[in-house]
């Protein structure tokens, strides 16, 4: 019951990964909600990232980037994007820099890893 409370309701925007083991499906939106707070809007960008609206984003780059890792702290559960650190962050340092979340809830180090790989490669 309790994990029925806390955990996040959101699988039409997650997906399992065979390189990685889980994340997120590019080019998605949906909604999500954690524990009893209120559903909140979620964009998956085409690299396949949280973000403030479904787009298209180029390998490369004029604009310095910040890449975050991590896991659903860094994706921001609970919260809208704008209200996510990496939405906060993204606010603060645009137009200069661009700021995208590669975090997935429930990453481990070994997961982030290899979606570093994933992505480098």
């Amino acid at each position: 019951a309790a994990g029925a409370l806390l955990l996040p309701t959101d699988a039409n925007f997650r997906a399992r990964n065979p390189w990685y083991h889980h994340g997120l499906i590019p080019n998605t939106t949906g909604r999500s909600q954690w524990g009893i707070g209120d559903p909140y809007p979620v964009h998956v960008n085409s690299l396949g990232m949280i973000d403030r609206e479904v787009r298209e984003v180029p390998l490369e780059s004029e604009r310095r980037r910040v890449l975050l890792m991590g896991d659903s702290f860094t994706e921001g559960i609970g919260v809208p994007f704008e209200m996510s650190f990496a939405g906060l962050l993204a606010e603060r340092l645009a137009p200069e820099i661009e700021v995208l979340n590669g975090a997935v809830m429930s990453f481990s180090p070994r997961l982030q890893r290899l979606r570093l790989e994933q992505l480098f490669e």
